[in-house]
């Protein structure tokens, strides 16, 4: 752990193939960690406690990323899929930065109100008010309806 409660990752790859009806696979980084499974999350999971047995570590501080290996065009399809997912994460990082630091300076530099700095930024004002305050965004839950208010109006009548 480098930071107080904060375990460092170590991501490994898996090379995966088909093998009749299991899935056959080792971490390519150190390939005396192998086994098998009959689902691919299966087999997964089995390799990271394979690796994690033959590393001594705990589990928690591995992770296997998937490299599907026989399948030919789709290996390459999948590779490119997870590398443009793994892209898009990090502009999505960036700009949440950047929007962090856009509507602090728009609000305490540029006195703008949470209101201007939300229709500057294309947010809301609440929002705005969060990323000035640092507090984290809550996710929205949906109102749930009270009893007997989901009655329909012809029901009602």
């Amino acid at each position: 752990m480098s930071r107080k409660g904060v375990v460092d990752l170590k991501i490994y790859t898996g090379d995966f193939r088909r093998e009749g009806d299991v899935w056959v696979a080792e971490v390519r980084e150190v390939p005396q960690a192998h086994t098998y499974g009959r689902t691919l999350t299966r087999t997964k999971e089995h390799l990271r406690d394979a690796l994690a047995l033959f590393l001594d570590v705990q589990i928690d501080t591995i992770d296997i990323t998937v490299h599907i290996e026989g399948v030919g065009r789709a290996t390459a399809l999948v590779d490119a899929a997870i590398k443009a997912r793994e892209h898009a994460e990090k502009l999505t990082e960036e700009a949440r930065k950047a929007t962090s630091l856009a509507a602090i300076a728009l609000v305490r530099d540029a006195h703008f109100s949470f209101r201007d700095a939300g229709a500057a930024l294309g947010l809301s004002h609440q929002r705005v008010e969060q990323l000035v305050s640092g507090t984290p965004a809550t996710p929205v839950k949906k109102a749930s309806a009270r009893p007997g208010t989901s009655r329909s109006r012809k029901e009602r009548l």
